[in-house]
């Protein structure tokens, strides 16, 4: 409806939209707390931080430099880049190499998987399950060739780094 000044509105003026409150779940803590006791720090060699120059990584090395800076203990704080190899985006080592040196830590390590890199690494667990995917499909008097093939690339749902990198002998 149209109003002019010489003619007043009808009905009531609509109130203004109101906000809505947040609020936080009882279960999170208002005040984040950490998974590492301060004691923890302390009684460490070394406390290492895992960095891949993105922005996870730097909001982690913050925190943990935030802490063993208020417990003296900052000389403790390594920073350790995982090189994928022919995967790895170009820039990327220098990058995280780069922000270590700027948060002002005193360590920067490279670490590197012995034998192949991560693209060979899929590459060959393709070809392991694709020939279980066959075997299977053969018991079950399935054409292999059309076998469904799990993926390779790893995943949340496919995981396989955890294994391969962290358990086995090197």
């Amino acid at each position: 409806m149209r109003t002019c000044a010489t003619q007043p509105a009808t009905g009531p003026a609509a109130p203004p939209p109101r906000r809505k409150k947040r609020s936080v779940h009882p279960s999170v803590p208002l005040t984040p707390r950490t998974t590492a006791p301060d004691d923890l720090i302390r009684d460490a060699d070394w406390v290492v931080v895992s960095s891949s120059g993105g922005a996870d990584s730097q909001s982690m090395l913050s925190d943990v430099l935030r802490r063993t800076r208020a417990l003296g203990m900052l000389d403790k704080v390594v920073v350790v880049h995982a090189d994928l190899g022919r995967i790895e985006y170009p820039g990327t080592l220098d990058l995280a190499a780069e922000q270590a040196r700027l948060a002002g830590v005193p360590r920067f390590e490279v670490v590197r998987a012995a034998g192949p890199d991560l693209l060979d690494r899929v590459g060959l667990r393709y070809l392991k399950l694709k020939a279980k995917a066959e075997q299977e499909a053969r018991e079950r008097g399935e054409d292999p060739a059309a076998a469904k093939v799990a993926p390779a690339w790893p995943s949340a749902t496919a995981r396989w780094c955890t294994v391969i990198c962290t358990s086995s002998p090197r």
